[in-house]
């Protein structure tokens, strides 16, 4: 999950809670994470790959699902220098050659000029404008090579939700995350209110092809956490 600047609540303070919610699997993870290695297989098959991370986290995903086809270089983007270190470490664990940046994705990624097979971000756009995912989606389509994919696991508002319908729906979502204590939820609701811009999953998609981008694949695990798979032509 990348981090917003301002943010001080689930990597460098409270990194536990993040690591409660994926253990139990609330915001999907483990379930939208595992549909991402298929999809690199299906499109490289056994070639060697270069991906890049938008709201890298510590890369604990990446480094134990390793793709198929053989992952040559890792490139990383998150705002915590703590989030950081870890990826570090659970890439050098996973022997994937890494170059990592603790900087805010939406200053770099302009700055980036290498290209890459795969783009990946989880839960990671749900924190900037719906402006600037259009930026970021047309700096991603620059930094594609031909035929290669953009994976985006995130939250998605429901068609035509306004963002404070959206809020009040999580906050009631996160009551039901009962390996959470009180203090916990409270941080995660400062968080979620300062920090979540959801879009809908079609204004994603139609953005995208804005973009340049084509849909390959679009699957929800639940009302809110989904994912696409897009495409460079």
């Amino acid at each position: 999950m990348q981090q917003p600047q301002g943010s001080d609540t689930l990597f460098a303070q409270h990194w536990n809670i993040y690591q409660q919610i994926i253990a139990h699997n609330y915001m999907q993870h483990q379930a939208l994470s595992a549909l991402v290695n298929p999809w690199h297989s299906n499109a490289f098959g056994h070639t060697v790959i270069s991906l890049l991370d938008i709201g890298a986290g510590d890369a604990r995903i990446i480094a134990r699902q390793k793709p198929r086809g053989l992952l040559c270089h890792y490139t990383g983007i998150d705002v915590s220098a703590e989030a950081i270190q870890l990826a570090e470490k659970h890439l050098q664990e996973a022997n994937i050659p890494a170059t990592l940046h603790c900087q805010d994705f939406m200053t770099l990624l302009p700055q980036l000029t290498n290209t890459f097979h795969v783009v990946y971000a989880s839960f990671a756009l749900h924190h900037v404008s719906n402006d600037d995912k259009r930026k970021v989606l047309q700096e991603i389509c620059r930094l594609l090579q031909p035929k290669g994919q953009f994976v985006w696991i995130d939250v998605f508002a429901r068609e035509h939700q306004s963002r404070e319908h959206y809020l009040e729906a999580y906050q009631q979502r996160m009551q039901q995350w009962t390996a959470l204590d009180a203090t916990a939820l409270q941080l995660l609701t400062h968080h979620v209110v300062r920090f979540d811009f959801p879009c809908s999953i079609n204004e994603a998609m139609r953005w995208s092809r804005e973009a340049g981008l084509t849909c390959t694949s679009a699957h929800m695990a639940d009302d809110v956490h989904g994912i696409l798979v897009l495409q460079k032509p």
